[in-house]
């Protein structure tokens, strides 16, 4: 049984494209995310709520 999602207004210039990668490089994709150092973000002297990884 698949669940189907109402759908949602996307902001001007917005377009959502339902599977748009097979279920094989969305693990794939996960796994890759994974691997990567996140750590909270912290901006200064206060920690956010939130992990980022950063590039650059």
């Amino acid at each position: 049984m698949r669940f189907v999602r109402k759908p949602v207004a996307l902001p001007e210039g917005f377009l959502y494209e339902g599977e748009l990668i097979l279920p094989e490089q969305e693990s794939q994709l996960i796994r890759e995310i994974e691997r990567l150092p996140f750590k909270e973000f912290e901006f200064h002297g206060y920690t956010g709520k939130r992990r980022v990884v950063s590039y650059g």
